[in-house]
């Protein structure tokens, strides 16, 4: 594929997928919260053993894209989630007992997460450190272009029609991909089992994307729980949160891609402060505007971290290899927000939310000085 065609494609299907996801995640918790009365400490579960089955299907679409190829990969992931989408919306329309929801939904979360190493992949075979820092950025703004209007639209339909259909959108979404991937994404040569390379040991810097994501992932299921159940927004108010983030993204990312790419090492440091400092602001806050506030702070650190970790990961990987350390580098993310989805939820279940919004914003700042340590990331100051 040229190059043009490689960026242009994963746009759309990262748009797309994030827009399906999107329009589930908020909404699910609340659903399990508000409707079936579940636990906030059992919602917490829930949303990590979702994790933990994210963590692994990226892991194996990783292997999976380095052994046959990205556009399967693909296939294989969007045509799973349309079946497991709709199954979904199908038991919360039929008013299933909640014990199968909770089994089903990391089977969702599974299959959402396994086309995504296959996807950036193709950014990461990119040769150039600009282009690839421009392709992950533009990677970045579709997903986050989706994450804009998939609350939104999620918290219409749960409002307006109820959360099944929420899970139908999904579906149709999972199915727009399926077929768009058919058709534009060429096959990629494949890697012969003894031509993969296995690569250094980055364990370290993975340690780091895991924890940095922990603490990034606050900003979601916690965040949405903490409005509804103690700011007591609307769903309609946490769906405008959410949009926020997205769009904030999709505005900021390319205005501040030279920058981020000229300061690869100091990017993800400062990125921890500004998430300590939105943190703070929730701890503090007791309305929507002041939540949109931390909000706008939070996507800005954000910005600043996701590009950088994920170029720095492109970078050090090689050819034969660059599908499984996408794949680290989604499981670790993913895996670092699922545990902040348990962390999160049972911290403001068994102490003050203001103590526990306080206790995470104290590791961020932390995590600032991680990062101006850690020996990969030296490598690009």
């Amino acid at each position: 594929m040229k190059q043009q065609d490689v960026v242009s494609t994963t746009f759309v299907l990262r748009t797309v997928n994030s827009l399906g996801w999107s329009a589930t995640m908020p909404f699910f918790a609340i659903y399990l919260d508000v409707v079936r009365r579940l636990a906030l400490g059992s919602i917490g579960v829930v949303y990590l053993a979702s994790g933990f089955a994210t963590f692994l299907s990226q892991i194996l679409g990783g292997h999976l894209t380095d052994r046959f190829g990205a556009k399967r990969v693909m296939l294989t992931g969007y045509a799973c989630s349309f079946i497991s989408s709709s199954l979904t919306g199908y038991l919360i329309f039929t008013k299933s007992p909640v014990y199968i929801l909770v089994t089903l939904y990391p089977v969702f979360s599974l299959f959402r997460g396994f086309s995504n190493p296959a996807t950036s992949s193709l950014i990461a075979s990119l040769k150039e450190r600009a282009k690839m820092s421009k392709g992950f950025s533009l990677l970045t703004m579709g997903g986050n272009l989706g994450f804009g209007f998939g609350p939104a639209v999620g918290g219409y339909l749960a409002d307006s029609l109820g959360y099944a259909y929420v899970f139908v959108f999904s579906s149709f979404c999972a199915l727009f991909a399926t077929f768009f991937a058919l058709y534009r994404v060429r096959d990629v040569p494949k890697i012969e089992f003894f031509e993969q390379k296995k690569g250094a040991n980055h364990l370290s810097l993975f340690v780091v994307v895991f924890l940095s994501f922990f603490v990034n992932g606050y900003t979601y299921t916690t965040l949405s729980l903490y409005a509804a159940s103690y700011v007591h927004l609307t769903n309609s108010q946490i769906g405008l949160l959410f949009t926020t983030n997205g769009l904030e993204i999709v505005l900021l990312q390319l205005p501040l891609m030279k920058l981020i790419d000229k300061s690869l090492f100091l990017s993800p440091s400062i990125a921890m402060l500004l998430t300590s400092l939105a943190y703070l602001v929730v701890a503090f806050s007791h309305n929507f505007f002041e939540l949109e506030l931390a909000v706008v702070v939070s996507t800005l650190g954000e910005i600043l971290l996701a590009v950088p970790m994920q170029t720095i990961v492109a970078q050090l990987s090689k050819e034969g290899n660059r599908g499984r350390y996408q794949g680290y580098y989604f499981s670790s993310s993913s895996l670092g927000r699922s545990l902040s989805s348990f962390v999160g939820p049972s911290s403001m279940q068994f102490f003050e939310p203001f103590y526990a919004w306080c206790a995470v914003a104290a590791f961020s700042a932390l995590l600032c000085f991680v990062h101006l340590k850690q020996k990969d990331i030296r490598k690009f100051s």
